[in-house]
């Protein structure tokens, strides 16, 4: 729908999509307990999400663009045959044809929001090493050493430290507000919890810190005091939460951009396409159980941000596939499924040669 330019796509030729692709730690970060306190020392780097070569921040219609382009490469395969059996029944029963009037309201909506995509991986980019820092030295389940000495405790002290000052409140809040802007029946209260509670396990765990009796040699106090002990261990325990909650803020603003685009698609011509994105909504929503992070912006916001574009739309559902599939499940079933009926559905509603 919106029209790119080839030329200026050409000189693009740094893109974050490659790293996201072949990142080594998608099967780590998807088999990780993140949230699980209980594992001895030996596992401690297990909640580590090892993608900290993630590059680049989407902030253009044409790097947005190339980035969905790029899902051509070989590493997209699914039966997304046009003549499949499921297409065809799709096909088949769709009947209503999106306007030129609905097209251009899908372009405003495309026009206000072509940044929300790039600032959630900016947000993902420049806070994981702090993430996979308190994850590295949080993992005790007794009162030890490894997490309790001077040095273990330091570091998470200035991860969280960075987390606090990166004032992510006020991006999410930036976003929120850009998704009111698009779509003024969009309702911000979701993702504006989910902001306060980030902001508040910030406080919480910093506090939590603070109160962590350091260990100060292998001959310490070590396990002497079992009460002593279970405090320090309950308190490292807040200090992890912040793990779980980083991972659900970046859902809950992925879930808020499919809501404020369910909004704007309420209002068009054909039924069939208000379906479609009515059922990938709430399959999202189901999707995002808090175990998939960064995924989430990939499955959700990408598979929606493709349509924008004419010419790499398909592109952009085989790519949100293909992050749905790094996981297993009913959740993951049923958005892979949603996102195959809203491509065949928008294929067929959408205007020919209406590329702007």
């Amino acid at each position: 729908m919106i029209k790119g330019n080839t030329f200026i796509l050409i000189l693009v030729t740094t893109m974050f999509v490659s790293c996201k692709f072949y990142r080594n730690g998608d099967a780590n970060k998807q088999n990780a307990s993140l949230s699980d306190a209980t594992g001895d020392i030996g596992n401690i780097g297990l909640g580590i999400l090892q993608d900290e070569n993630k590059k680049g921040n989407i902030t253009s219609k044409v790097a947005l663009a190339k980035v969905i382009g790029h899902a051509s490469s070989s590493e997209l395969k699914f039966n997304d045959d046009p003549n499949s059996s499921f297409s065809e029944y799709y096909q088949e029963k769709t009947t209503g044809k999106l306007t030129e009037e609905d097209v251009d309201k899908l372009k405003v909506f495309f026009d206000k929001t072509i940044t929300y995509q790039g600032v959630l991986d900016s947000i993902y980019n420049q806070n994981i090493r702090y993430y996979n820092t308190i994850a590295t030295y949080s993992g005790c389940a007794d009162y030890s050493i490894g997490c309790f000495s001077k040095a273990p405790s330091e570091k998470r002290s200035q991860a969280l430290a960075y987390l606090e000052n990166n004032n992510l409140d006020k991006t999410y809040s930036s976003l929120n507000k850009m998704l009111k802007e698009a779509a003024h029946d969009y309702c911000p209260n979701a993702l504006d919890n989910a902001i306060k509670e980030y902001k508040e396990v910030i406080i919480k765990a910093k506090g939590a810190e603070n109160n962590i009796k350091k260990i100060n040699d292998f001959t310490g106090d070590e396990g002497n005091n079992k009460e002593e002990g279970k405090k320090n261990v309950d308190n490292l325990k807040k200090v992890r939460d912040i793990l779980s909650v980083f991972k659900k803020t970046i859902e809950s603003a992925s879930v808020a951009y499919a809501d404020a685009f369910a909004i704007i698609v309420s209002s068009l011509s054909s039924a069939e396409f208000i379906e479609a994105v009515n059922e990938f909504k709430e399959a999202a929503k189901k999707y995002t159980n808090g175990n998939r992070g960064d995924h989430a912006v990939d499955v959700v916001v990408g598979a929606i941000a493709g349509m924008a574009f004419d010419t790499y739309y398909e592109n952009g559902f085989k790519r949100a596939k293909m992050f749905a599939n790094k996981a297993t499940g009913t959740e993951v079933d049923k958005i892979i499924a949603a996102i195959e009926k809203l491509s065949v559905i928008y294929k067929t509603v959408k205007p020919k040669n209406k590329d702007k």
